[in-house]
């Protein structure tokens, strides 16, 4: 864990004090875990996480690369689907049920009676995912 916390410090080029004051800790905290005297205790990892959320905390822990979560993101997000399903102008990737020619939209109609294809079962939420990774959850009356 010292090498793990030094490596912290000099990727975010911080020296003990600075640490301990982004922290809210006594120097002497951190100087104690960096010369090996004490092995730093939950609340010290918490503090470090809140401190740093790019940090990972399976590096921090059990030393498990990737150091920054933010290193295994690009990862993920690419390996998540497939590309022709990213790409939505494909010509060839067809919607099972096509809004516009299966409803009449009336204003009066509630969201669930317009997008639900299966009368027999009840929409219960729908929850829209935007790129900026916000979303808005939609529930039924």
């Amino acid at each position: 864990m010292k090498s793990r916390l030094l490596k912290i410090m000099t990727a975010k080029n911080l020296t003990a004090s600075n640490l301990a004051k982004m922290l809210m800790i006594q120097p002497s905290n951190v100087s104690h875990i960096l010369s090996g005297r004490n092995n730093p205790n939950l609340q010290f990892i918490q503090k470090l996480l809140s401190a740093f959320p790019d940090l990972n905390p399976r590096w921090l822990i059990n030393g498990e690369e990737p150091m920054f979560a933010s290193e295994n993101v690009q990862q993920t997000q690419e390996s998540l689907f497939p590309e022709q399903i990213l790409d939505i102008h494909q010509p060839e990737i067809q919607p099972e049920i096509s809004i516009e020619e299966n409803c009449s939209v009336q204003a009066e109609q509630p969201v669930g009676e317009i997008l639900n294809p299966n009368p027999e079962k009840k929409i219960s939420r729908i929850v829209i995912f935007y790129s900026d990774r916000s979303f808005v959850d939609y529930r039924p009356e």
